[in-house]
């Protein structure tokens, strides 16, 4: 592969490297700073990845949230591991 170092006035951008310990290299890790991703007009389709993926998963977070909290009250109705003696 060939990467490309980038250059924001004094800020230099390494490429990406793999994770080591993530299998097939399916994890990536970059050491760039929010003010890079944002200002630089290389970085900007990243930075809209970037933006949206964590909108996704901030919205996943809470569906599965709001699904566990209406399903506790049926889970603790029938579950044998809950009693309490008077």
């Amino acid at each position: 592969m060939i990467y490309r170092v980038y250059s924001l006035k004094e800020e230099k951008a390494d490429p990406p490297t793999p994770i080591t310990w993530y299998p097939d290299e399916l994890a990536w890790q970059i050491n760039l700073t929010k003010k890079f991703i944002r200002k630089s007009s290389c970085m900007e389709k990243f930075h809209n990845f970037l933006v949206h993926e964590t909108e996704t998963i901030l919205l996943l977070i809470q569906v599965v949230f709001v699904h566990v909290y209406l399903k506790l009250p049926s889970f603790l109705e029938e579950s044998s591991y809950f009693i309490c003696s008077v």
